[in-house]
C-alpha cells in the first residue's frame, strides 16, 4: 500500500481508480463493508483501489471544542488499511481552504479532474463540501453528470442500530469494551510507550507496565481483561485505568500486569487490546490488602423473603441436560411456578475458540491465557443482569450450565481446585442462603460414549481433546459426589442411563422436594 498527501503526485500512479472518501476513524465493520465494495469493484474493473481521507479530523479545524477523540492513531489506521488490501491511500491535509470548497467543486476538481476517479462508494451518512452541504445522494447525482459511477453502501447494523464511529466512542468512554469490540470487529486498542511508575506493583509482587498512551480516547476508569502486544506477540494481561484510590498520592495511570510473567518494557512501544471489563476501580483497606480483597462493604440482610431458588444443570454436550432442563421447565409451568430459563453465557462461543486453540493454534482470535478471563467476565455480567434480578423477584431460575468449567480442562493445566472453589463461592453469593441452590450433574462418560456413537469420524486431535475433557469432568464429578454426600439436598449427581423420561422422574422428584410441595 502506498500513502500520498498530494493529488498530483498520486495521479501518475493511478489507473481508472475505484475510490471511497471519508474520515474512517476506527475502521469499524461499517467502514470495512465500504472498503470491501471498493476492492471488489477494483478487481472486477482492473482499476486501482483508493481511499481518500483527511487529517486532522475536520472538526479539529472548524470547531475544536467539538472535535472527537480519535479511536485509532494514524499508525493504526494505516496498518488496518494495508491489512484490508488497499493499493493507495490519499491523506488530504484538512485546512480552512479545503473546508471552503463547495460540494460540486470538490467532485469535479478533486475526484474527476484531480484523481480521474471512475467509481466512488461512500457510506449512507456521508457528508462533504462547504458547511457539510453535500450528502451521499448529492454525490451520486453530481457524479452521474460527470459519468462517474457512484453508490452509497448500506449501513451495517448491530443490535438494530447503525454502526458508527460516534457510537463506538460512546461505548469506549462508558467502559463497554465488549460492545466496542463487536462494533469494531476487533478489540479496541491503545498504543504508547511504557514509562517508569512508582514501582508499587512490583513491591507487592504484581509488577505493572505504565503506559503513556498515544490516544486521547481511553476506556472509562476500571479494571479490564486485556492483551498486551509486544513486538507483535500478544500476551494475556489485566489493565487498570484510573486514579488507584488505595494510594492517596497516586495520579491517574494506565497500567498493565502481564499474566504470564514480567518483562523489561521501559521505553518500548506496546499496544493494549481491551477484551472485557471486569469491574470498577476499588479502594482496598491497605496496599497489602490488594492481595486479599477490597474494603469490606455492609452485607445485605440475611433474610430475603422473596428470594427465588436457583437450579443449575451441569454436564458435557450430549449428556441430556438441555432436554432435562426443558422438561423441568414444562413441569414447573404445570405446577404454576414462575421461573426463568437461561444458560451460562459465553461457554459455547468461547469453548469453540478454545477447541480451535488446542487443535489449530493459528485458527483462533483468543490468545492463550485469556479464554478463562473472558468466560469469567461473561458469567459475572450474566449473573448481575439476568440471574440476580430474577431471584430478587422471587422467581425460580433454571440454568443450563452455570458452573460449567470446560475451558479449564487438563490440557491447559489450569488450577482446577481453585476454579471450583471460586465457582462454588459464586453460587453461595448468588443464592445468599445454602438452601436456595441445587445442582444436578449428568454423567460425562455415558454422554461421551453416546457422542462417539453419533460421530464415528472423530479425528485423533478431537479424540484427544474429548479424552482430556472427560478426565477433567471426572475430577469435577468426584468433587460433586463428595459435596452430595455432605449436602444431599443441594448437590444431586445423576447418570444418563435409561430413557430421558426415566431420568426426568428423578429430576422432578428432587426438585419437588427442593421447592416444597407434592
Amino acid at each position: 500500500m502506498r500513502v500520498f498527501s498530494d493529488i498530483p503526485d498520486l495521479r501518475a500512479h493511478l489507473r481508472d481508480p475505484v475510490a471511497t472518501i471519508g474520515n474512517f476513524d476506527g475502521l469499524h465493520r461499517g467502514h470495512r463493508a465500504i472498503i470491501e465494495r471498493v476492492l471488489a469493484r477494483a478487481r472486477a474493473t482492473g482499476g486501482s483501489s483508493l481511499l481518500v481521507t483527511f487529517e486532522p479530523h475536520p472538526l479539529t479545524i472548524l470547531a475544536p471544542d467539538r472535535a472527537p477523540r480519535m479511536i485509532t492513531t494514524r499508525r493504526q489506521k494505516l496498518a488496518f488499511l494495508e491489512e484490508a488490501g488497499l493499493e493507495f491511500v490519499l491523506i488530504l491535509p484538512f485546512t480552512m481552504e479545503l473546508a471552503s470548497v463547495d460540494a460540486a467543486s470538490f467532485v469535479k476538481g478533486h475526484l474527476a479532474d484531480g484523481l480521474g476517479v471512475r467509481e466512488v462508494y461512500v457510506g449512507a451518512n456521508f457528508n462533504f463540501g462547504r458547511g457539510r452541504e453535500g450528502n451521499a445522494d448529492l454525490l451520486v447525482a453530481l457524479c452521474a453528470d460527470l459519468r462517474i459511477r457512484a453508490e452509497k453502501v448500506p449501513e451495517v447494523l448491530s443490535l438494530g442500530s447503525p454502526i458508527s464511529s460516534s457510537r463506538i466512542r460512546r461505548a469506549i468512554q462508558a467502559g463497554e469494551v465488549e460492545l466496542a469490540r463487536d462494533l469494531l470487529g476487533r478489540p479496541f486498542a491503545i498504543e504508547g510507550i511504557v514509562i517508569h511508575g512508582a514501582g508499587r506493583g512490583a513491591r507487592l509482587g504484581f509488577p505493572t507496565a505504565n503506559l503513556k498512551p498515544a490516544h486521547d480516547l481511553v476506556p472509562q476508569d476500571g479494571v479490564y481483561i486485556t492483551e498486551m502486544v509486544i513486538d507483535g506477540a500478544a500476551r494475556p494481561s489485566v489493565t487498570n485505568i484510573g486514579s488507584r484510590p488505595t494510594f492517596p498520592d497516586a495520579a491517574y495511570a494506565v497500567e498493565t500486569h502481564l499474566l504470564d510473567g514480567a518483562a523489561d518494557l521501559y521505553g518500548r512501544p506496546v499496544e493494549v487490546r481491551f477484551l472485557a471489563r471486569l469491574r470498577q476501580e476499588l479502594r482496598f483497606a491497605s496496599p497489602q490488602a490488594l492481595r486479599t480483597g477490597p474494603v469490606p462493604r455492609p452485607r445485605p440482610p440475611p433474610e430475603f423473603p422473596t428470594l427465588g431458588r436457583f437450579i443449575t444443570f451441569e454436564g458435557i454436550e450430549g449428556s441430556g441436560k438441555t432436554t432435562q432442563i426443558q422438561m423441568l421447565s414444562n413441569h414447573l409451568e404445570e405446577r404454576g411456578i414462575d421461573h426463568t430459563l437461561t444458560r451460562e453465557p459465553g461457554g459455547t462461543a468461547i469453548g469453540d475458540q478454545v477447541r480451535k486453540l488446542v487443535l489449530n493454534p493459528a485458527n483462533t482470535d483468543i490468545t492463550p491465557g485469556c479464554e478463562l478471563l473472558l468466560y469469567a467476565a461473561a458469567r459475572a455480567q450474566h449473573l448481575e443482569q439476568v440471574i440476580r434480578p430474577a431471584l430478587q423477584e422471587g422467581r425460580v431460575v433454571l440454568c443450563d450450565r452455570y458452573l460449567d468449567a470446560t475451558l479449564a480442562y487438563q490440557g491447559f493445566g489450569r488450577g482446577l481446585e481453585l476454579d471450583m472453589i471460586l465457582m462454588l463461592h459464586a453460587l453461595e453469593v448468588l443464592a445468599q442462603r445454602p438452601d436456595h441452590t441445587i445442582l444436578f450433574d449428568i454423567d460425562a462418560r455415558t454422554a461421551l460414549e453416546r457422542a462417539r456413537e453419533r460421530d464415528v469420524s472423530t479425528s485423533p486431535d478431537e479424540t484427544r481433546f474429548e479424552q482430556e475433557s472427560l478426565e477433567f469432568h471426572e475430577r469435577v464429578r468426584s468433587g460433586y459426589l463428595e459435596l452430595a454426600r455432605k449436602e444431599p439436598g443441594r448437590f444431586v449427581v445423576l447418570d444418563a442411563l435409561g430413557t430421558p423420561a426415566e431420568v426426568q422422574v428423578r429430576v422432578q422428584a428432587a426438585v419437588d422436594r427442593f421447592l416444597g410441595g407434592p
